[in-house]
């Protein structure tokens, strides 16, 4: 009798255990599983913790846990940060993430499909000072890829649709970014064949400098002609043929714009070839 009794006590104690082990599991598991709406804590810019509130299209469907999220999250966070004039004024409000399952991508490198590509769109509400000193609400949208579930910069390797003009214009203009990625320097060619540029340095008069290296180590440089304007706005004349020449043959390597201050971005790869394809057309 002794024996059956230690029997069914035993069992008892082995099933409990399977029991307590497997709601153990099933409750680790729903802990780890991504929501698409929720809370989620966020670092601000004096390096301490806010707790905002999200909303999400796809996240569930996409990542397999909170370990993927908060990565994705923490990057939106320092990228939105980063883009201010008072990094440290930053208090983060509320975030609203799209994921979108990439399968048409192209490299430039290898003219192959980049398999396993998620582009991640994050709409940041935050508040911060502007360049003034004044805090104000703002509503910054930021972009990049996780490839394999790993963020991963692959903006500069993905083949960009060719030149054209669409309705009298062309569908898109040559848009880089400093090593820091702080200061931007945007190029498209005008109707008349002349060059606008659009740069971060603020306020740019008469005489602005336009270097256009190339990748052989030649240098073109333009000379603006407009007005004294703070829109960073400059224009430059059509190029010359000898320019024209330079430019059909080698890639771009480098452009800066030199005023009181400058600016110098590297070209990627993937629009390297910008000044090529416009004289082609």
């Amino acid at each position: 009798m002794k024996i059956l009794l230690l029997q069914m006590f035993t069992a008892t104690l082995i099933v409990s255990a399977i029991s307590s082990c497997s709601n153990s599991s099933e409750s680790s598991e729903k802990e780890d599983k991504v929501e698409n709406s929720g809370d989620v804590i966020v670092e601000n810019g004096s390096g301490g913790k806010d707790t905002v509130t999200y909303s999400c299209i796809g996240c569930s469907e996409m990542l397999p846990s909170k370990k993927e999220f908060d990565m994705l999250v923490k990057e939106a966070s320092e990228r939105t940060k980063n883009s201010l004039n008072f990094p440290l004024s930053f208090v983060p409000k509320d975030i609203s993430i799209t994921l979108i399952k990439e399968d048409s991508l192209i490299s430039v490198k290898t003219n192959k499909k980049i398999k396993n590509v998620i582009n991640v769109i994050i709409d940041y509400k935050y508040n911060a000072k502007n360049g003034y000193g004044n805090e104000i609400e703002g509503d910054g949208m930021k972009s990049f890829y996780l490839k394999d579930l790993k963020i991963s910069d692959l903006e500069d390797e993905i083949k960009l649709e060719p030149l054209a003009y669409v309705d009298g214009d062309i569908n898109r203009s040559l848009e880089v970014l400093n090593f820091q990625k702080t200061e931007s320097i945007r190029l498209f060619p005008g109707n008349s064949g002349s060059i606008i540029l659009a740069s971060s340095l603020g306020c740019v008069d008469e005489g602005t400098w336009l270097l256009l290296k190339l990748e052989n180590g030649e240098e073109i440089k333009l000379i603006s002609w407009n007005d004294f304007n703070c829109d960073g706005n400059s224009y430059f004349d059509e190029l010359n043929t000898s320019q024209k020449e330079k430019l059909k043959t080698h890639k771009l390597k480098t452009i800066t714009v030199v005023d009181d201050k400058s600016i110098t971005c590297d070209v990627p790869l993937n629009q390297a070839d910008y000044l090529q394809q416009f004289l082609a057309l």
